[in-house]
């Protein structure tokens, strides 16, 4: 299925690298966060279990830490498929954490779901900044 629609959003967090990247592959910041279990070994082609209203399944597409994280998620729905992307940066003493999600069916389901994005990332800054060591 073509990528109709996508959104990009970003976030600044006063914490390293590592921390953020912490939060973002952390399994009990992932159920926190999304309420789902990360139950995989966080390498490229391996499989992502994502349990929603029913199971679901994604492939992590490209892992480097600290820096990147690409995924697909397979769902369900007109075998819809999403990639998302994390990207992370440090500058001036902050990291910035850029997330990308495409393949939405429709505006619609892109507007509710960068709502979603805005609330997670606040909840990731908030874990990132309070975690900073």
């Amino acid at each position: 299925m073509e990528n109709k629609t996508k959104l990009t959003k970003e976030i600044e967090i006063n914490a390293s690298l590592p921390c953020v990247w912490d939060v973002v592959t952390n399994p009990e910041n992932i159920k926190y966060l999304f309420k789902n279990n990360a139950d995989t070994d966080w390498k490229t082609d391996s499989q992502i279990p994502f349990q929603y209203e029913k199971m679901h399944n994604g492939v992590f597409l490209e892992i480097e830490a600290n820096k990147i994280l690409k995924f697909n998620n397979l769902l369900g729905l007109n075998d819809m498929v999403s990639i998302i992307t994390y990207q992370l940066d440090f500058k001036k003493k902050h990291t910035i954490l850029k997330v990308t999600q495409q393949g939405f069916e429709n505006e619609k389901i892109k507007k509710h779901t960068e709502n979603n994005w805005g609330i997670i990332l606040k909840r990731i800054k908030e874990i990132a900044t309070v975690n900073n060591k």
